[in-house]
């Protein structure tokens, strides 16, 4: 048989886990980032005598990526090796779709009681990857497969693979992961058979620089990466300074002047909102012409498939910290923002800071910075390497006047650097939007909070099909072209002579623009008002120096005043849909990373009849709940609520009570005087947590029934309180925002163990 070239040599520390797994014992194998422990994996799978094989992924990406590498091992017709994410094998186990934890957490009690007639339970080698972000009713899944599928669990040996330091997936209240049901893994399976338990590490990086591999050694204790070789690199470059203000011209001058292609670059940051260090570096680049990639989907791993980066040729990356896990970059810049290096590093930091192949600059926050802090860090590389320091660590310190200077001597860290760190005021009270609020929200505790509102459907589903008599819709046809995954517009609306060819966009930022501009309509409809934040950046927009912004505003406007005053019938919304695209557009761009606006050539939008049909059906409906034009102050745009509640201290383990500031954005509500209220969505499906807010907004705005309106599905549904009471909102918070006890490790084996 045909061996995968990539797999044919391993380090003794790689050799010693596969003889282990080889010679019948379960291992927990913790390996450092780019330590290869995909490669022992695949490795095993190629070697083992077994004839089915069980991988569980954490994610779809990392699923997907298994399953590729395993189909190019080639394995006989006589050995089976399958990788499923947790809710995917569920499905394949019930035999019925699950796309959420309810449906996992069902399937399993299913299992447990039904048992199931899965043809491949007689797997003998069971590989769990990325332990260290499995969640308890993940782990709950682990022991239902070893005690009620696998049919042998006498003959079943486990490969336990993870990074403590890697966890990401923690910020869950109730049902959060835990690594230590990698760094106890021994002791939590020791009891499913007589095999031996043997814990293994990977230390050795085949991807971090000698100077990145003692840069992390210093930053943390007990950490001994071994770089991939001791040659000559460049050195870890640190840059103490505003994150908000400096880096911005010096990114763009290291990026145009750098032996690195925009495409070997990969920008980090923390988080990628409005308030990011990395939003004015993005509008630099972009108006000195560079292509930009901001990944703003809101996931926490990337979804592709693949380690590296393979974007667009000449296009820098933007990701957050979470976003990087499982890629590397030969340039990596690291906007450290948030929480200081060199006190408690962050696991994501961590992730960020082990990402680059080659280079790596990091630009740290001044105000998270000490005098001791720098002096520790040298100290720490000072005991690791005998060398020149320099060789691995460069510090510099830039000034409000853009200046520089490089601390050579502990007297130059005193002249640059504060003595001590100014402690930041910490605010008493928490601030969320009702859409945060239910961000992570564990679906017993959604569950719990259906008591409070009823929930009925009134419009079902819109079809999608268009006929004849839809000609009344003014509008081109947008065709989609599923092998490329973009929506390509061959006609476009010629406003004023200005812009008259078409172009393509991604199909999820069309998405988004198809659901900003619905809204639009609806409300339109209703109030025959345009948006606040629409009128809020006419106002505005004549400070931004990007001429995209400034035409394609000055576009929509001169659209919508094509056409006279709005008199409310429906059919004739269609002639707003170019103003509305646009609208939308600079809005984006004006709020956010203006990337949007410069991936395309042209900026006159139209929509596919399907759409404005359904949205004139919706319309149809909605005028059964509502008259138009809805009175004055009826659109609200903001309210904010303060709740007291109370929450477990960890730290103290005890109750406490909290306050949380709860902001509801009237993006997408209208209010009704007679009590009604309208919310807008523009989502696949309207779920559960959908539902939720609605009847958080129901007590906010104290009414009596809130219309849940999907532009992107035509179905309406009806949310009604059940409770007259005032302290629903206290109650609902108190549930979300509640966590787990945390456990002492002897408790937690108690707990968990199988």
């Amino acid at each position: 048989m045909k061996q995968f070239d990539m797999y044919n040599h391993l380090t003794d520390e790689q050799q010693n886990v596969v003889n282990k797994i080889l010679n019948g014992h379960n291992v927990l194998l913790s390996a450092l980032p780019g330590s290869g422990k995909s490669k022992v994996a695949y490795d095993i799978i190629q070697n083992c005598d077994d004839s089915n094989i069980l991988i569980l992924a954490y994610n779809r990406a990392l699923n997907d990526k298994t399953n590729k590498f395993i189909n190019m091992l080639n394995l006989p017709n006589t050995k089976h090796a399958r990788s499923y994410t947790f809710h995917g094998l569920i499905s394949v186990l019930t035999g019925t779709l699950c796309s959420n934890d309810e449906h996992f957490l069902n399937g399993l009690e299913y299992i447990n009681k039904h048992g199931t007639t899965w043809k491949k339970s007689d797997f003998t080698l069971l590989i769990l990857d990325e332990t260290q972000d499995v969640r308890p009713s993940y782990f709950s899944m682990v022991q239902t497969l070893i005690l009620n599928v696998c049919k042998e669990p006498h003959k079943l040996r486990i490969l336990l693979l993870g990074d403590k330091n890697q966890l990401l997936y923690n910020f869950y209240h109730y049902d959060r992961a835990d690594s230590r049901f990698l760094t106890l893994g021994c002791k939590l399976l020791s009891s499913i058979n007589d095999r031996k338990w043997t814990e293994l590490h990977l230390t050795r990086s085949f991807r971090s620089t000698l100077a990145v591999s003692v840069f992390l050694n210093a930053l943390l204790p007990n950490h001994k990466m071994v770089p991939r070789n001791t040659d000559t690199c460049a050195p870890v470059e640190l840059y103490i300074c505003n994150t908000y203000r400096d880096p911005v011209t010096y990114i763009r001058s290291l990026i145009t002047s750098s032996i690195f292609t925009s495409s070997e670059v990969l920008i980090l940051c923390p988080s990628l909102n409005e308030r990011s260090p990395a939003k004015p570096i993005v509008r630099d680049l972009i108006r000195a012409g560079i292509k930009v990639k901001v990944s703003r989907s809101g996931r926490l791993s990337d979804t592709s498939s693949s380690e590296n980066i393979t974007y667009d040729n000449d296009t820098v990356q933007v990701k957050t910290f979470c976003g990087s896990k499982g890629l590397e970059s030969p340039f990596v810049i690291v906007l450290n923002s948030r929480r200081s290096l060199f006190e408690s590093i962050e696991n994501s930091t961590y992730v960020a800071l082990s990402r680059s192949v080659k280079k790596l600059i990091i630009f740290h926050d001044m105000s998270l910075t000490s005098q001791n802090h720098i002096y520790n860090l040298y100290k720490n590389i000072n005991s690791l390497y005998n060398d020149d320091v320099s060789h691995i660590l460069r510090t510099f310190v830039v000034f409000p006047d853009q200046s520089q200077q490089e601390l050579h001597s502990y007297d130059d860290i005193r002249k640059c650097i504060p003595a001590q760190i100014i402690p930041s005021v910490k605010r008493t009270t928490e601030y969320k939007t009702v859409q945060q609020l239910f961000n992570y929200v564990h679906t017993s505790i959604i569950q719990n909070i259906r008591e409070y509102y009823h929930y009925e459907r009134v419009v079902d589903t819109i079809n999608d099909v268009v006929y004849e008599e839809d000609s009344k819709c003014e509008t081109n046809m947008i065709h989609v072209t599923p092998e490329t995954d973009t929506l390509l517009i061959p006609h476009v609306v010629n406003v004023d002579g200005i812009f008259a060819r078409s172009f393509e966009i991604g199909m999820h930022n069309m998405m988004s623009i198809v659901g900003d501009v619905s809204k639009l309509l609806i409300e339109y409809h209703l109030s025959r008002r345009i948006r606040q934040s629409i009128r809020k950046l006419g106002r505005i927009y004549n400070e931004s120096t990007d001429t995209h912004i400034q035409t394609i505003y000055d576009l929509g406007r001169t659209h919508l005043q094509t056409y006279p005053m709005y008199k409310g019938n429906m059919y004739t919304l269609a002639r707003y849909i170019p103003a509305f695209t646009l609208f939308s557009l600079s809005s984006d761009a004006w709020y956010g990373f203006e990337d949007r606006i410069h991936s395309v050539d042209d900026f006159s939008f139209v929509q596919r009849p399907s759409v404005m049909l359904r949205i004139l059906r919706i319309l149809q409906h909605i005028n059964e709940f509502f008259k138009y034009p809805l009175p004055p102050g009826a659109m609200k745009t903001t309210k904010r609520t303060h709740i007291k509640y109370t929450m477990y201290d960890t730290e103290t383990c005890v109750h406490k009570e909290r306050e949380l500031c709860l902001d509801d954005c009237g993006d997408n509500m209208v209010c009704q005087v007679d009590q009604k209220g309208l919310m807008i969505v523009h989502t696949q499906n309207t779920d559960d947590t959908t539902h939720i807010v609605a009847c958080c907004r129901l007590y906010i705005y104290d009414l009596s029934v809130m219309y849940v309106c999907n532009t992107y599905s035509g179905s309406i549904d009806c949310i009604s309180r059940t409770q007259k009471t005032d302290n629903v909102l206290s109650s609902i918070v108190s549930m979300v925002m509640k966590r787990d006890k945390e456990l002492d490790d002897d408790e937690f084996v108690r707990t968990y163990k199988i």
